[in-house]
């Protein structure tokens, strides 16, 4: 499971219904923002918002397939702030930038991703072979993120309808069941593949 969310990605291995491991890193959406602002900052000289970025990111920003294509062309128009003098100047980006931009921020997540699986007990194995990856989160809504986590990681990935509430809408089905809380609890003390009876959760 990978929550890339505003302030961090949450990269989290369930195995017979039980969390066996669990990494968070800052690398996440506003990661990316930023990113985009640090480049047009040295590209272009010129400052923009938090909001301006964001924007580009959601019109531009992709994960995979804008390097190839017409695509890879498009273009939107934004108004920044000179840093010479502060004077506000329109700039065109186009999405190859952007996704230059944000490849820093992407690599990051996905090496940890890789790294989690990597430290992973050999009995995790089958499992994550068989149900694969699921990615959630608003950082998950960047186009093209299923297929590069595939290229990547060589896993199935699926994304639900809305991964914008999956986190919110789970929390609160286990905070109002403090058993199935219990099971879903990190467990340090007990392998989830050993005990699988105590950790299953039947939904």
């Amino acid at each position: 499971m990978v929550d890339i969310g505003g302030g961090t990605s949450n990269i989290a291995i369930l195995a017979s219904g039980g969390v066996v491991s669990s990494v968070s890193v800052p690398a996440a959406g506003n990661a990316m923002d930023e990113a985009i602002r640090d480049y047009l900052r040295l590209r272009y000289a010129v400052q923009i918002g938090e909001r301006t970025a964001e924007h580009v990111k959601r019109e531009l920003g992709r994960a995979w397939d804008y390097k190839y294509g017409e695509q890879s062309q498009r273009a939107i128009q934004v108004v920044g702030k000179q840093l010479a003098n502060g004077a506000a100047l329109p700039i065109t980006i186009n999405a190859r930038e952007v996704s230059g931009a944000l490849e820093p921020v992407l690599a990051e997540i996905i090496s940890t991703v890789r790294r989690v699986i990597e430290d992973a007990k050999p009995e995790v194995t089958a499992d994550l072979y068989y149900s694969g990856l699921t990615l959630t989160g608003g950082g998950s809504m960047l186009g093209g993120m299923t297929e590069r986590f595939e290229h990547d990681l060589n896993l199935r990935v699926t994304i639900p309808e809305d991964p914008l509430t999956t986190v919110a809408l789970g929390a609160g089905r286990l905070l109002d069941d403090s058993e199935r809380l219990q099971r879903a609890a990190l467990r340090l003390d007990v392998p989830a593949w050993e005990d699988a009876e105590k950790l299953v959760v039947n939904w």
